[in-house]
């Protein structure tokens, strides 16, 4: 887990944070670690999921992003993303992997 701050500067170089995320990065194939076996038994075929979600400022708080990276090479990445204002969840399409998103801040 891992906390993930964005801060803006402005022209007089003064500095605020503008943004906080915490994030969970897993790997469920490909373990090389001694004592466990080399795929996660629950882990669903993916080989390493990303779980993000912004904590601050309050106007994007609980934007979340979950982004799901499959075992097999030839499929294509799941990125869902949580929308509180809208309090659902939403499946993107791979072209919104280039498009800017509130709770994506690495």
């Amino acid at each position: 887990m891992g906390a993930q701050l964005t801060y803006t500067i402005d022209r007089f170089g003064n500095m605020t944070q503008s943004s906080e995320e915490k994030s969970v990065f897993s790997q469920l194939a490909f373990l090389s670690d001694i004592g466990f076996p080399r795929v996660e038994p629950d882990g669903g075929g993916y080989y390493f999921v990303r779980y993000s979600q912004q904590i601050a400022p309050e106007q994007g708080k609980y934007s979340t992003i979950l982004d799901l990276i499959p075992a097999d090479p030839t499929k294509l990445d799941e990125l869902y993303e949580y929308v509180p204002t809208l309090r659902r969840s939403l499946r993107l399409s791979q072209a919104a992997r280039c498009a800017p998103c509130s709770a994506v801040i690495t």
